[in-house]
């Protein structure tokens, strides 16, 4: 797939390098019988594969896989039946999942860069209300001049670099460390 001509919707100029999604796999644990992730630009799937790859119990995962392109939601459909595939803006998660619900993961690679500090600031506060004590936001950028805005709203967080063409960044909040505090 060539990622051009799509740039200005998804923010990708490439396959998202097999070590930086191996990462953010690894930040996601199945502790509890159900386990429930959104994932705000699915695209292909790379990210939600390695996910569910590594849940070899077979724990049941409320996934919702949220992407505004058509044919990647097609491919999500047709690749990922379990999803719960959402062509919608991850803006308005709140008018989409059920009432009341609290979400262990929170997995980004949307390109916030595209969008201005209040509207990321206000949207990772609504994040924040949706986590389960025990959960994490889990954010992909290749922006660096978001990590100010990013720990601004999302404190005592930790970011990994990645050296690639462009750099690849993981911010990972746990809210239980934020709410002890």
């Amino acid at each position: 797939m060539s990622y051009l001509p799509k740039l200005f919707s998804t923010g990708a100029i490439r396959k998202t390098p097999d070590r930086v999604i191996t990462k953010i796999a690894d930040e996601v644990e199945f502790f509890s019988e159900k386990t429930s992730i959104v994932e705000a630009g699915a695209g292909l799937g790379e990210i939600t594969n390695a996910i569910q790859q590594k849940n070899i119990s077979g724990k049941k995962l409320n996934y919702y896989a949220f992407e505004i392109d058509e044919d990647s939601c097609d491919h999500l459909k047709e690749n990922f039946p379990s999803l719960n595939v959402l062509k919608e803006s991850i803006f308005n998660f709140e008018d989409v999942l059920p009432p009341f619900s609290k979400l262990d993961y929170f997995i980004s690679s949307i390109p916030l860069s595209f969008y201005k500090n209040e509207l990321i600031t206000e949207f990772l506060e609504k994040v924040k209300l949706h986590l389960k004590d025990d959960g994490k936001i889990i954010i992909l950028f290749t922006a660096a001049w978001l990590m100010p805005v990013l720990k601004k709203v999302l404190p005592n967080s930790q970011t990994e670099g990645f050296l690639t063409f462009p750099p690849y960044f993981i911010f990972v909040y746990n809210h239980n460390e934020n709410i002890k505090n």
